[in-house]
């Protein structure tokens, strides 16, 4: 799979480029830390990655 598309490739926590593809379910910060399971929080993880 490719690189997501229209999703933010930034950190919510402290703005570090973090790519991802469209299979990641986890998404974990390797600069802050910032851990979220995408599956578990569709909507507020639709807050946190501003496009």
């Amino acid at each position: 799979m490719g690189v997501a598309q229209g999703t933010s490739q930034n950190c919510s926590g402290c703005g570090a480029k973090v790519p991802k593809t469209l299979k990641d379910r986890l998404y974990a910060c390797p600069e802050c830390g910032l851990t979220i399971d995408l599956d578990k929080c569709p909507d507020f993880c639709d807050s946190l990655f501003v496009i």
